[in-house]
């Protein structure tokens, strides 16, 4: 894993370049992502159409579970989602699996 931290940033939390498989829920339907990037903060996700989510969405992630957040860009392949939970929340869910604390 590759921890990604830049001077010129605006993000509160370090991100760590993951590729991780997970689901957007919305109601009933679920459509497959993946996970590109992840700090405390938030996320990106790569998705085949990034205009077909509501502004709020609950992302599905194995071995983490559900976290839900805002999506705060969108682009050609991808999205950006600032999460709901705080950040000391979200790294002790994403241990196991991502170690983002070493990216402070």
């Amino acid at each position: 894993m590759e921890l990604q931290n830049r001077p010129n940033e605006r993000r509160h939390c370090p991100r760590a370049a993951v590729l991780l498989e997970a689901r957007i829920t919305e109601g009933e339907s679920q459509s497959a992502c993946m996970l590109f990037n992840v700090s405390g903060g938030g996320a990106m996700l790569r998705v085949t159409d990034p205009f077909a989510f509501p502004t709020t969405i609950y992302i599905d992630i194995p071995r983490i579970g559900r976290v839900n957040g805002r999506i705060t860009w969108r682009g050609v392949d991808g999205l950006g989602v600032a999460f709901h939970d705080s950040p000391s929340e979200i790294t002790r869910r994403f241990a196991a699996t991502v170690d983002l604390e070493a990216a402070a």
